[in-house]
Order: C-alpha cells, then structure tokens, then sequence
C-alpha cells in the first residue's frame, strides 16, 4: 500500500506556524492574566508577592517565545485583549435594567482601578478621576436599585388593590 501526502511542504509549514502562533498566543495570555491578577490581589493586600519575580520572569520568557514564533512582539491589542476584564459573552441576554447595572458595576470596577494605579505613583489628580468614575458607577447602581423599588412597590399596590376585599354594603329589605 502506498501513503500519498496530498499537503505541500509549504502548507505543512504554514499550519505547523499557525498551530506555534496559537500555542504562543495562549500561552501569552496566560503568563499576562497570572501576573496582573497576583499583582492587584498583592496591592488589595492579599496574593503572592513571593512569585511575583518568577511570573515576570515567565511573562519575558513567553514574550520571547511568541517573538520567535511568530517574528514580532505581541501587539498591544494582544495584550489589551488579554488582561481585558470585559466579559461580554452573555451581555445580549441581558435585560436593559440588568446592562445598565453591569455597565455600573463596570464603572466602579474602572474606577478603582484608576485610583489604585494612580495611587501607587502619588498622581492625585488621576486618583480623584478615579474616584470620581467609581462613585459615579455606585450613583448608576442606586438609580438601578430605586427604579426597581418604585416598580415593586407600585405592583404591590396594584396586587393589594386587586386581593383586596371591599365590604359591600348591607342590603336593604324590602316590604312587602
């Protein structure tokens, strides 16, 4: 029996480079979301700061890497798109109350973020931009929260209205 490879050289080396390309991207993106999220878990006081310098080391080794692979260094949209905290995967399934409270919720996420980063390098001016973000996410999540009162509270008054038993008034005999 004879075995006939029906893929050029080229096309073997072309899928073999992207098969590189998408094993570096991964493990890119891994090394980047390991290292930033110990970071911001050791600046909320928690985390690891023992391995910070071996997860630096490692994002520089597959920074490396990817470089090999794939001729240049990560794009930025690469690494934006890595270390993004946006998780719109589900965000059409959602209510518009619902994204108007993720969108809230996001915003305060933003927000002491900014004020974090700008903290740890004494810029006050970028950490009141942080704070005032973050404040107005909290402001979006109460607006949220009192409109979903006022719809509660009105149904309830139209629930209690239509249960509510009226006393009919006593009949009156007749002569006769």
């Amino acid at each position: 029996m004879k075995v006939v490879a029906e893929n050029s050289e080229e096309e073997v080396a072309r899928r073999r480079a992207e098969q590189e390309r998408a094993r570096a991207e991964l493990e890119l993106g891994m090394a980047l979301r390991e290292l930033g999220a110990n970071m911001l878990r050791v600046i909320r006081g928690a985390g690891r700061p023992a391995i910070l310098g071996t997860q630096c080391q490692t994002l520089v080794d597959v920074m490396a890497a990817y470089r090999e692979a794939v001729g240049h260094w990560p794009p930025s949209e690469e690494i934006v798109a890595a270390l993004a905290i946006e998780r719109p995967e589900y965000f059409d399934r959602l209510s518009d109350r619902e994204k108007d409270r993720y969108f809230g919720e996001r915003q305060i996420v933003r927000g002491a973020l900014q004020a974090a980063a700008a903290g740890l390098l004494g810029q006050r001016t970028q950490e009141r931009a942080g704070e005032h973000e973050m404040y107005g996410g909290v402001n979006e999540i109460e607006r949220v929260r009192e409109e979903e009162n006022r719809e509660f509270f009105a149904a309830q008054r139209g629930f209690s209205q239509r249960t509510r038993k009226v006393p009919s008034k006593p009949k009156r005999k007749s002569k006769g």
